[in-house]
């Protein structure tokens, strides 16, 4: 999991992260939600954007829980949902 995220964290600093993640279930799949900006604001992200964390998200996305979003400065890292109907279009 965020293997892409690694290879690529040379071109993260002052971008926003955008995960287009496949679902595989949602023990896999929620890892993107609960710990993806946490993980692109490490690496100087701005912003990180996920699919929404179903297989049919019935235009409602969810922003559940999310983990390890501030750093030792207190900063806050934002984070959006897309639901997968809007990336369909």
């Amino acid at each position: 999991m965020f293997i892409k995220l690694v290879k690529l964290r040379c071109q993260v600093p002052g971008k926003i992260v955008v995960y287009n993640q496949d679902y595989h279930g949602y023990g896999v799949s929620v890892a993107y939600r609960a710990a993806g900006a946490a993980r692109a604001a490490k690496l100087g992200a701005v912003a990180s954007l996920i699919r929404s964390v179903t297989p049919l998200s019935v235009a409602s996305p969810h922003t559940g829980m999310q983990v390890g979003l501030y750093d030792c400065n207190n900063w806050q890292m934002n984070l959006r949902i897309v639901v997968s109907e809007m990336l369909c279009k």
